[in-house]
């Protein structure tokens, strides 16, 4: 069974990074989170993957990949 919620010390060793961090992302809201209680914070293990998941930044290859297929449309469209 996949556990769906994460404390803050899970979340620490998800990502790999220390638990004053979890906390300024925490402080600065960029993760949603719950508070049940009002004192310990949870977060939902798939809103922690598409904070991963969203800030992604291609490589080289796809980049070229990207500016070879943009550039084929622009000698189809002259």
């Amino acid at each position: 069974m996949n556990k769906s919620f994460m404390t803050t010390e899970e979340l620490r060793n998800y990502l790999g990074v220390s638990i004053s961090s979890i906390y300024k992302i925490s402080q600065k809201n960029l993760l949603p989170k719950f508070r049940p209680t009002g004192r310990k914070i949870y977060f939902l293990k798939d809103d922690v993957d598409a904070f991963l998941l969203k800030n992604r930044i291609a490589s080289i290859e796809e980049l070229n990949s990207q500016i070879d297929a943009d550039e084929l449309i622009s000698k189809r469209l002259i």
